[in-house]
């Protein structure tokens, strides 16, 4: 066994990178004096602490072509995906009882829907087509006048897959239906303009760009703030929706963290590619049986989710598991050992699901890394063959 892992999911966390660390230390630090509350505005320090609040916001809002005041600081995507969809639902000016999303959206957002479910609301998970793409056939057949919000992901955090948000937006718009959209596995992969794409509400987390873990934020354009009810009640922070004190230190390093992650975006897709497409090749070349999820035309080279059908799953997860870190499906139901949810609503058998694999690949993945990984797989599957 390696004195360390092969670091390969990405999609669950990335590592923090010096930008944001540098971003950072300043402000946990006594000497520098702007460790103090950003709400304290009637002394020096505490001015300084919302100044770089507000540097902060309005770098954050620049990546994602929005505007300042409309980026809220949670502590997470999932506090930011709780926050949009009840806190519309349950608003008290809210009359429609109706909400669109698929079987293939993050648990948060699931887990949200049915718990409105439980309050009266009417919820239609949709299923996604056998690539993993939603049929917007399917979308015009459910929505109506009841629609109150369409939620749909952009990059799937299994497979990778890419939902055509701005066409789902267009169809929820025209029947005067909200979009919102869990940016968590795009932003810092692909380009994200989300007025552009017309989404209405969006869910974004640092740690899956390269910033630090306890930070995210809530995008609220086109005036959405006013049909939110209030997440958290107290000193009426972020436009009255979401009280308790900033955590200075961790904004600062989500706007490095994301400054750099949109810089770098290019060469990093370029890198990224480069390495899932030696994998994939390597891999078909050793196995037979191969199965790989989602359209492989309409993804991002960042996440690879596989299975190979002539070996046993547990065997080859313990054996991968000696070199490489990785997740055997999503990373985000610890201890859940049911086939993925995702795999099981595109189709997928269940004992090929069950033996699936994610390999998510990142910025600081090495070519040398996926070689070694390589020659130790085809021993493995050699040795399998034979026996």
């Amino acid at each position: 066994m390696p004195d360390k892992l092969i670091y390969l999911d990405y999609a669950a966390s990335t590592p923090v990178c010096s930008e944001a660390v540098a971003a950072m230390l300043p402000y946990l630090e006594e000497s520098h004096g702007a460790y103090a509350n950003p709400s304290s505005v009637s002394n020096q320090m505490g001015l300084e602490a919302q100044d770089a609040v507000s540097n902060a916001r309005a770098d954050i809002a620049a990546a994602l072509h929005v505007q300042a005041q409309e980026v809220i600081f949670t502590s997470c995507a999932s506090e930011s995906i709780n926050m949009a969809l009840i806190g519309l639902a349950l608003h008290k000016d809210n009359q429609k009882k109706h909400i669109i999303t698929m079987q293939t959206e993050h648990q948060a957002v699931l887990a949200t829907c049915d718990y409105l479910q439980s309050q009266g609301f009417k919820i239609t998970k949709l299923k996604p087509m056998a690539n993993g793409l939603l049929d917007l056939n399917e979308l015009e057949d459910h929505i109506c006048s009841d629609t109150l919000l369409v939620a749909v992901m952009m990059v799937n955090n299994e497979t990778g897959v890419i939902q055509d948000i701005q066409k789902i937006s267009q169809i929820a718009h025209a029947h005067q239906a909200l979009m919102f959209c869990d940016m968590v596995q795009a932003v810092g992969k692909i380009p994200v303009d989300i007025p552009a794409l017309g989404v209405d509400l969006a869910a974004i987390s640092a740690h899956k760009f390269y910033g630090p873990k306890g930070v995210g934020a809530l995008v609220l354009c086109h005036n959405t703030a006013q049909r939110l009810r209030v997440g958290l009640f107290g000193g009426g922070h972020e436009m009255g929706l979401r009280s308790g004190t900033l955590a200075v230190h961790q904004i600062v390093a989500m706007a490095a963290a994301i400054k750099k992650a949109t810089r770098k975006q290019a060469q990093d897709y370029a890198h990224i590619q480069k390495l899932e497409s030696a994998f994939k090749k390597a891999l078909m070349a050793l196995s037979g049986g191969l199965v790989f999820a989602g359209n492989p035309n309409n993804k991002v080279p960042h996440i690879l989710h596989f299975a190979i059908a002539s070996v046993e799953g547990d065997q080859l997860f313990d054996f991968l598991s000696q070199y490489a870190a990785f997740s055997a499906g999503s990373a985000c139901r610890s201890g859940n050992e049911n086939p993925s949810h995702v795999l099981t609503a595109m189709g997928v058998e269940a004992s090929i699901a069950q033996k699936s694999i994610r390999f998510s690949f990142g910025r600081y993945t090495r070519q040398e890394d996926i070689t070694l990984l390589i020659a130790k797989l085809e021993a493995f599957i050699k040795t399998q063959q034979a026996t």
